[in-house]
């Protein structure tokens, strides 16, 4: 995290510059001090854009993406996909819905796919199964690089896959999401 730059001399609670209203001007007081606190709100705002668009915190989501539409690069906007590191060093993504940033609950985690499965055919022949992971929904099969056909030659019920045709041992089968 950047802290705000706050100047050395400042006089005033904000923290800006005194004007030198004297009739000798130093050599140090050569910008107007409207001139240097223009300098200085720019330099905090590029802080804060810094900061903003930062690696999260454990725990906290930052900006990932800025959803469809939306283009404030300062703030989050509802539909953008933000992220965060867990304590188990798992990048998580989420679509930020609106409200309190700092809330969780303003957040919809986007799950990601699981990893494609693969198994080697113990015997030849048909009628093989195989067992998913729990919750793993196949999308599409492959035996020996190629695709085999949903119903007609692979069947999933619950987490067993079982393959219809004859296919030789050995071969790989290979289970997409």
């Amino acid at each position: 995290m950047i802290a705000h730059y706050e100047f050395i001399d400042g006089k005033y609670e904000s923290g800006l510059k005194e004007r030198k209203l004297g009739a000798t001007t130093y050599l140090y007081n050569k910008l107007s001090a409207e001139e240097t606190n223009n300098i200085r709100a720019k330099l905090n705002e590029l802080v804060d854009a810094a900061n903003f668009s930062s690696i999260p915190l454990y725990g906290q989501f930052g900006l990932k993406f800025k959803g469809d539409g939306n283009v404030d690069m300062l703030n989050l906007e509802a539909g953008d996909i933000a992220h965060r590191y867990t304590t188990a060093g798992v990048i998580e993504n989420a679509r930020y819905n609106g409200g309190d940033p700092e809330d969780p609950a303003s957040y919809t985690i986007i799950s990601a796919k699981p990893d494609p499965v693969l198994f080697n055919a113990p015997v030849s022949g048909p009628d093989q199964i195989f067992t998913l992971p729990l919750g793993f929904n196949a999308g599409s099969v492959l035996v020996s690089r190629g695709e085999i056909f949903k119903t007609t030659e692979w069947e999933q019920n619950d987490d067993e896959l079982k393959i219809l045709i004859d296919i030789d041992a050995g071969n790989s089968v290979y289970v997409k999401p």
